[in-house]
């Protein structure tokens, strides 16, 4: 859940007034940000870690089965908690790409960390968090499991766990 603004000001004029536009502007970013994680992606929680700065901006595509997201976003965090977790969800995985920053995926008791060239896979039907440590860049890429012809026991091998993007 994004914090409430409480701002106090000693100024008299519009000063105050520009303080709450200001707020309300940023508030409307982080709604925004939040509105289009929900769209693009499975129900989670989405919270910044300085909802009065932050910047994000997700771009997407699909091709055939297979959708791509673009993410750059200052410093936050969303969960996918067993509230969120239906056993209709679609079993699909995602392929995280790191292009610049640092960003963190937690699922089954594994935590990755990513740095720029890195990639983490992970299952978007299960509980799983990521956080961006700070602002970060990412692409994700997400499909089906039964398009990556990979058996279930080699993909659970790899799952939260970074692919060093320096090894090659």
């Amino acid at each position: 859940m994004v914090k409430k603004f409480i701002y106090q000001t000693q100024c008299k004029g519009n000063r105050k007034t520009e303080v709450t536009m200001a707020a309300e502007a940023l508030q409307r970013q982080v709604d925004t940000y939040r509105s289009a994680v929900l769209r693009g992606f499975l129900p989670m929680e989405f919270e910044a870690a300085h909802p009065e700065s932050f910047v994000g901006a997700i771009d997407g595509a699909t091709v055939g089965k297979i959708s791509f997201h673009h993410i750059t976003a200052g410093p936050h965090v969303v969960t996918r908690t067993a509230r969120h977790v239906r056993s209709d969800d679609p079993r699909c995985l995602k392929v995280s790409v790191q292009l610049a920053g640092s960003t963190s995926v937690e699922q089954g008791g594994l935590r990755s960390v990513s740095v720029p060239g890195d990639i983490v896979v992970y299952d978007p039907s299960r509980e799983y968090e990521v956080v961006f440590e700070e602002e970060s860049e990412i692409l994700v890429m997400q499909v089906e499991r039964g398009h990556v012809g990979v058996g279930d026991d080699l993909l659970e091998g790899v799952l939260s766990r970074t692919i060093d993007g320096a090894a090659g």
